[in-house]
């Protein structure tokens, strides 16, 4: 061998001069809006137990609450919990609408996360339905 060899590199999926100031503009707040879930399940998760409180449930007590206080305490968590990653939908499909080929992984990433928080708290408040219909 005469000198060093060098592998060639694989094409990159996107040119960044092809990409708008206004696309990634988009792009950010939707990764900022996914990165947000944590903390939206620490606030569900306060809101719900404070909504049981108000109702007269004690939540440090082994009792389950009934599926009318669940439901009740429940929808207003989901839906706090689910904002961020609904935000990261919207705004990752506005960057794709925008150019930046990008989008797609905040708002998969959004839709998936989102989807299996609403899921385990519908299996969650289905366990306890039937719980009580056994019981």
């Amino acid at each position: 061998m005469d000198g060093p060899t060098t592998i060639p590199l694989p094409p990159t999926a996107e040119p960044a001069d092809d990409v708008t100031p206004r696309a990634r503009r988009l792009l950010r707040p939707a990764w900022w809006s996914f990165a947000l879930l944590p903390f939206s399940f620490v606030g569900a998760t306060l809101l719900g137990n404070s909504i049981l409180t108000a109702m007269g449930h004690d939540v440090d007590s082994e009792t389950n609450p009934t599926w009318e206080q669940a439901i009740v305490a429940g929808i207003p968590a989901v839906i706090v919990m689910v904002i961020p990653a609904l935000m990261a939908i919207w705004f990752g499909r506005r960057a794709i609408g925008a150019g930046h080929p990008k989008g797609h992984e905040p708002s998969i990433a959004g839709l998936v996360v989102g989807a299996a928080l609403v899921a385990m708290n519908v299996l969650a408040l289905l366990v306890r339905l039937a719980d009580e219909i056994i019981n």
